[in-house]
């Protein structure tokens, strides 16, 4: 299990959009999100609200981490 998860994580850190639409793009990171969270157990209720919330900043800066230069603000 942990070595999935390290592979997951692995090619989370080095996606990019590249030549992809942002479509396609988020599509293939929300699928490696979707998977890594087949991977974790759940938090209980009251630490729930929490984890979600930091977990969806995370995902945000890693999808705007992998956008090309042209979305980058001037």
């Amino acid at each position: 299990m942990t070595h999935a998860i390290f592979q997951i994580q692995k090619v989370i850190v080095i996606i990019t959009q590249g030549t992809m639409f942002v479509s396609s793009y988020y599509i293939q990171i929300k699928s490696l999100w979707d998977e890594l969270d087949t991977y974790r157990s759940s938090s209980p209720y009251y630490q729930m609200k929490t984890h979600n919330d930091e977990k969806e900043e995370d995902r945000l800066m890693q999808f705007l981490m992998g956008l090309n230069d042209t979305y980058k603000g001037a």
